[in-house]
C-alpha cells in the first residue's frame, strides 16, 4: 500500500509509452487521484485501475510536503476537465504537491518540437 500523498507514476499507453509517464497521488486507501484522459476529468480510482497492469513507481513524498494536504487538494479537483495542454495528470500532481501547475514532460516535448522545426527550416533554406 502506498502512503497518503505519495506521488505515483506509470508508463503511458500508446505511441509514446516508453517516454511519457502517467501520474497520480495516492490517497492511502488503495486509490489514486489523477487527471484521466480516458474519462475526461480528474478522478479517484483504485490502484489497479490507475496502473492498467503496468509497473507503478513511487516518486516519493518530499520532506516539506504534507501528504494529507496533497490528497485533500487533489480530491477537491475531482471532476475538473482534462486538458492535455493546461490540465493534464502532471499539472495536477505538481500543483497539489506544491510545485506549481506545470508539466515538465510537456515542456520537454515542446522544446524538442521547436528544435526540430528550427532544423527543418535551416536545412530547407540551403
Amino acid at each position: 500500500m502506498y502512503q497518503v500523498g505519495e506521488r505515483l507514476s506509470r508508463s503511458k499507453d500508446g505511441l509514446f509509452s516508453r517516454v511519457i509517464q502517467h501520474k497520480g497521488i495516492a490517497t492511502g486507501a488503495n486509490t489514486v487521484v489523477h487527471a484521466c484522459k480516458d474519462v475526461g476529468c480528474v478522478v479517484e480510482e483504485t490502484i489497479e485501475t490507475f496502473g492498467k497492469g503496468q509497473l507503478i513507481v513511487s516518486e516519493g513524498i518530499p520532506a516539506y510536503e504534507q501528504g494529507s494536504r496533497s490528497v485533500e487538494m487533489a480530491r477537491s479537483l475531482i471532476g475538473k476537465p482534462y486538458d492535455v495542454l493546461r490540465d493534464n495528470c502532471e499539472h495536477m500532481v505538481n500543483l497539489v504537491s506544491g510545485h506549481g501547475k506545470r508539466s515538465p514532460q510537456l515542456e520537454t516535448a515542446f522544446g524538442g518540437l521547436a528544435i526540430l522545426c528550427f532544423l527543418f527550416f535551416v536545412i530547407r533554406q540551403k
